[in-house]
């Protein structure tokens, strides 16, 4: 599911982790659990897409719900516990990656600039 592919673009961790957690008939609740356990995408530091649009940083892990940690908004500095009742319709989109932005450069004029 994460592995790049020539039938289409990847899912992320965080896509992957989802779709296990929201079909245990398909995938043994054990299995994901230690799956969850063994990997670590969401620890503090990383920085991640609000489903509200927002880009927010991981403060502290959510051992019991690892898709609900405490985050730091970028919008507004504000910390959001993910786990809270008045955070229920916030959850984390994607993990943000800087790679995904970057500019292609054409190879053809560097050759011409001399680099």
């Amino acid at each position: 599911m994460t592995a790049m592919s020539l039938l289409g673009e990847s899912e992320s961790e965080v896509k992957a982790i989802r779709e296990f957690l929201e079909h245990p008939q398909l995938y043994d609740p054990e299995v994901v659990k230690a799956l969850i356990q063994s990997i670590n995408i969401l620890f503090p530091g990383v920085s991640v897409e609000l489903n509200t649009g927002e880009k927010a940083l991981v403060l502290t892990e959510n051992q019991s719900d690892i898709l609900k940690p405490v985050v730091l908004s970028f919008r507004d500095n504000s910390i959001l516990d993910l786990s809270l009742r008045e955070n229920q319709g916030i959850f984390i989109e994607d993990v943000m990656k800087t790679m995904d932005n970057r500019y292609i450069m054409d190879t053809n004029t560097l050759k011409n600039v001399g680099v």
